[in-house]
């Protein structure tokens, strides 16, 4: 997906489709308005759009993931548009957001352009890690850490690292102090391996059971249960449906009949309110005249 940068890659099966596009005849598009609510029975709970002069310039793919050792959001990479020719391009920025601004920083050093990186923190080491994404003609397979102040590329070789990848999935497991990175596309082909990050190098791991090969899946702690939560994503020919929980050894597949369709792309969290995983929206099958649907429904994981 994306803007068309020249080279840049796609998730397997649907090259050069675009992040949202209107649904034909016959695909899933269901949208439900909901009265807003209150949380101090007054005040209305809603979205409001902050009128900012200084922001990242528009952008698509972009990583972003909270930093509690700075109390700040940083935003790296992604794919815009040239402001001269207008066309598609990556970037190569970070910015952090502080609250109320953003600021854009000039580290020393940085990762070149890429868009669809996975970016996750590692509480064990306090920084951020980024890893792979679609590059100007290729995926990448190149590891680096966010102290608060620069970008540092991590010293792996092909042979103690990840294959090149984009749209993989990655989050901390508290249980194990390590970040768990699953799946991910490289040229067209989904990818089925887990790998472990201690902080300072990848393992990979053998689990007893994996789940099918797979891009752009869900995945989320859940306290609740101290399990990584896997649902959907794209395989080899189709969108999944399927759940898998990890439990720091090994997959198990959890899989129910009440289940949210086969999407991938779809936004997973944890709610410490309900003490539930909530899962919205996602991209499912291509419908009529090949389209996607794009869904609007909510699902919740109670383990």
């Amino acid at each position: 997906r994306g803007l068309g940068v020249p080279g840049a890659l796609a998730p397997v099966g649907f090259p050069g489709r675009p992040l949202a596009r209107t649904p034909a005849a016959g695909a899933s598009m269901s949208q439900r308005a909901e009265p807003a609510r209150t949380s101090t029975g007054t005040a209305p709970v809603t979205w409001r759009r902050l009128r900012l002069r200084r922001r990242p310039s528009a952008r698509t793919g972009a990583s972003m993931a909270y930093d509690p050792a700075s109390g700040q959001l940083v935003l790296f990479g992604g794919e815009g548009l040239s402001r001269r020719r207008g066309r598609a391009r990556l970037l190569s920025t970070t910015w952090v957001w502080r609250g109320a601004t953003w600021k854009k920083l000039s580290p020393p050093t940085k990762p070149s352009a890429r868009q669809d990186a996975t970016m996750a923190y590692d509480a064990a080491s306090g920084q951020l890690v980024l890893f792979g994404g679609a590059g100007a003609t290729d995926f990448l397979l190149t590891t680096w850490v966010w102290n608060g102040t620069t970008w540092k590329k991590s010293p792996t070789t092909p042979t103690t690292t990840p294959s090149a990848r984009g749209y993989a999935s990655m989050a901390y497991d508290p249980a194990t102090g390590q970040l768990v990175l699953f799946g991910g596309d490289n040229s067209g082909s989904p990818l089925g391996t887990t790998w472990a990050w201690s902080g300072t190098r990848w393992t990979e791991l053998t689990p007893a059971t994996s789940p099918p090969a797979r891009t752009s899946a869900s995945l989320a702690y859940d306290p609740a249960t101290n399990q990584l939560i896997l649902f959907g994503g794209t395989g080899a020919s189709a969108r999944l449906s399927s759940t898998w929980i990890w439990n720091g050894a090994t997959w198990t597949d959890v899989t129910q009949a009440t289940r949210p369709r086969a999407r991938e792309t779809a936004s997973l969290a944890y709610d410490p309110a309900t003490g539930q995983l909530v899962l919205f929206g996602g991209m499912g099958p291509p419908g009529a005249h090949g389209v996607a649907g794009v869904y609007a429904t909510t699902w919740v994981w109670n383990g």
